[in-house]
């Protein structure tokens, strides 16, 4: 117990002595990217939302367009993508996959981006998943929030 719990304290304190510089790899330079688009579709869509509509998403989108350049960087240098992808819905992924073809194909998701680039930036998250399934699988988990079945699924 006691040698666990000191190995515990090692890697915790290596983490903690990591500079911004060394944590940076090129994945997590491109889901920052990501998430900067992500930000600015949250920003565009609240410019197209009627005055009634969704007030979190007014709120978000006025706090985006009073941030500087730095803010939004450090704003999207989160860890982990911003938006919700779906990824741990495994009927979504299965079904791509044919493993139901007896079934029919899954009703429309309701669309929360109408924005014109939407389908744009949805296409960079999903190939810049599918790169991360490919290639890491453990980071697509880690910056995706995606399950080892729908990481297997998109690889």
């Amino acid at each position: 117990m006691v040698l666990h719990r000191e190995t515990e304290d090692e890697i915790v304190g290596e983490f903690a002595n990591l500079d911004a510089a060394s944590m940076r790899s090129e994945a997590f330079d491109s889901l920052v990217e990501l998430n900067e688009q992500c930000l600015e579709l949250l920003a565009d869509q609240a410019l197209v939302q009627p005055a009634h509509g969704n007030l979190l998403l007014r709120q978000v989108g006025e706090i985006w367009r009073t941030l500087s350049e730095a803010g939004r960087r450090r704003a999207a240098g989160c860890p982990y993508l911003l938006v919700d992808a779906g990824f741990s819905d495994p009927g979504r992924w299965q079904w791509l996959q044919g493993q139901h073809v007896q079934e029919p194909s899954p009703a429309p998701y309701a669309s929360f981006f109408t924005v014109p680039r939407a389908s744009a930036v949805a296409r960079q998250v999903f190939m810049y998943a599918w790169h991360l399934a490919q290639a890491k699988d453990t980071s697509a988990q880690l910056l995706l929030g995606m399950p080892t079945h729908c990481t297997q699924m998109i690889s």
